[in-house]
């Protein structure tokens, strides 16, 4: 026979004042939040003290005078019974008769218990049940929070009680468990902003990041980083990347302009871990894609380039996304590439013989501005940068360049130019104007400048 004076101290024990339960039902900040990476429809959330449950039991009670305490779950059953779990109130140590009623079996979503206690109990008095101490939880919708109840009801309504009817006194409330991913991917993919200078014909970088000035850019960090304050399932306590990413070590895809330089992966952020076979990436044909040997992400790695110091370095302001394969998802953008200029699009130069065109560069600025250019022609043309392909606007002046002078074109005689000039956007102002030497008419075009 089941000795009652052991029984009564078990229950006692289980649902009783706990001054450091993780979830208390009136404050939202005491809420978990676990990684959705780590349980799914039907899984579950192991027994853990981080979900014992508090409430304020909500109003003033008279002493001697027994109610009924239902606790529900929304969106989740016990997976252990909780039965033997007690009340405590927190003016009322040792003082309370607390007895279970119903419920709080292995598959219930709820446990029902009647209580009373020797000493009035206050509105703001704790009661505390053992809950994740006691029972896990199986989490039937991971795409919906994990809603728990209290509810107070006074004798005369056990049977609301019990069945979960109306008739509560007092009730609180509480998306409790909420679920969410464990991968901070924004940490994750760490990009730098790097600058092709036009005081090298954009043929080397600016400093950025931890790389110098010179041949060689690192364009950012992939490394692997957990979002701050998610839980895990199987243990409630803040995730490690092993608990969310699936597989730290992995090959992995490179998408942008890959047409220049020498790409790999380095383990140092400042690219000083060489190209070699181990890391060095291989472009596909079109040099937009490339694929990366399998590597391991868990301390980053970051994507380098290395040019001559002689092909000019384009631009690229989308940058490079970069995603791991064998991590679903897992994907993002770092990098990108721009010069330290001001860009005058010429949409069309020609050096056609009946034509006489004239680009004007307006520098308003209080520095004289060095500018460059190249140039954009079809494919059965080319352009040879002229003369004046590269110059100085002086401060407070404007100068006139002549197409011819710009560059001479093989094949067809028009194409087009972009001019990188060392000024802020204000600053400047250009326009074309193509007179037709035939009759004397002029265009005059107001070119862009960002």
């Amino acid at each position: 026979m089941l000795n009652k004076k052991i029984l009564a101290a078990s229950i006692a024990a289980a649902f009783t004042l706990n001054a450091n339960a993780a979830i208390d039902l009136g404050d939202s900040d005491t809420a978990l939040e676990y990684a959705s990476q780590t349980i799914t429809s039907g899984g579950s959330i192991v027994a853990n003290a981080a979900f014992d449950v508090d409430a304020e039991v909500g109003l003033n009670l008279p002493a001697t005078t027994t109610f009924y305490v239902r606790v529900e779950l929304d969106n989740a059953e016990l997976l252990a019974a909780v039965t033997g779990a007690g009340l405590l109130t927190s003016n009322s140590a040792g003082a309370d008769t607390i007895a279970h009623e119903g419920g709080g079996q292995v598959g219930d979503d709820y446990t029902v218990y009647s209580f009373s206690s020797a000493n009035a109990v206050n509105n703001d008095d704790v009661l505390s049940l053992a809950l994740g101490t006691t029972s896990g939880l199986k989490v039937l919708d991971a795409s919906q929070p994990v809603t728990i109840t209290y509810k107070l009801y006074e004798a005369s309504e056990n049977l609301a009680a019990l069945n979960g009817g109306e008739g509560e006194v007092t009730s609180k409330s509480l998306a409790a468990l909420t679920f969410a991913t464990g991968q901070d991917l924004g940490d994750t993919f760490d990009s730098i902003a790097n600058t092709a200078t036009v005081a090298k014909q954009f043929t080397e970088f600016t400093a950025a990041g931890n790389v110098g000035a010179g041949k060689k850019a690192g364009l950012g960090t992939v490394d692997l980083t957990v979002e701050t304050g998610v839980l895990a399932a199987d243990d409630s306590v803040q995730v490690v990347e092993a608990d969310v990413f699936t597989t730290p070590t992995t090959t992995a895809t490179v998408e942008g302009d890959l047409s220049f330089g020498t790409w790999w992966m380095s383990s140092a952020d400042d690219c000083s871990v060489a190209a070699s076979a181990a890391n060095t990436l291989d472009i596909a044909e079109d040099m937009t894609s490339a694929s990366v040997p399998s590597l391991n992400y868990t301390a980053g790695q970051t994507l380098c380039v290395e040019v001559d110091g002689e092909e000019v370095i384009p631009r690229n302001s989308a940058g490079y996304s970069v995603a791991l394969a064998s991590n679903t998802g897992v994907s993002g953008t770092i990098g990108s590439i721009t010069y330290d200029t001001t860009s005058i699009t010429v949409p069309y130069v020609t050096t056609f013989a009946d034509y006489n065109q004239r680009i004007y560069i307006l520098n308003n600025g209080a520095a004289p501005a060095p500018y460059s250019t190249t140039f954009q022609t079809e494919g059965d043309t080319t352009a040879t940068a002229g003369s004046a392909a590269e110059g100085v606007v002086p401060a407070k002046t404007m100068i006139a360049i002549k197409a011819s002078d710009l560059v001479t074109f093989t094949g067809k005689t028009r194409g087009a130019a972009v001019i990188e000039i060392e000024a802020t956007t204000s600053n400047v102002e250009a326009t074309t104007q193509t007179i037709n030497l035939s009759d004397a008419s002029t265009d005059t075009v107001t070119l862009k400048v960002q």
